[in-house]
C-alpha cells in the first residue's frame, strides 16, 4: 500500500517523458486497479490510520486515486 499511496513523501515529477525510451504496459495493471479501487471506499481517516500517515498525506493521495481513476476511465472510454 505505501508503494501506491506514497504515504512516505509526496513526489513531484518534473521530466514529463524520456525521449527514446519505449514504455511498457505495467505487470501488475489489474491488481493496481482493483487496489486502488477497493481504497477509494475508505475514508481519509482510516486511510491515514492505516498506513500510519498525516491526514494531510491520506487526503492527497485520496485527491490523487480519484484524478487518476478518472483519467484511466475517461482513457477507456
Amino acid at each position: 500500500m505505501q508503494i501506491i499511496l506514497a504515504s512516505a513523501k509526496i513526489m513531484n515529477d518534473k521530466l514529463k517523458s524520456v525521449p527514446g525510451i519505449s514504455l511498457s504496459l505495467p505487470r501488475f495493471k489489474n491488481e493496481a486497479q482493483a487496489f486502488a479501487k477497493d481504497m477509494a471506499q475508505y475514508s481519509t481517516e482510516t486511510i491515514a490510520e492505516m498506513l500510519g500517515c498525516s491526514q494531510q498525506i491520506a487526503v492527497h493521495n485520496m485527491v490523487v486515486l480519484k484524478r487518476n481513476t478518472k483519467l484511466r476511465d475517461r482513457l477507456q472510454t
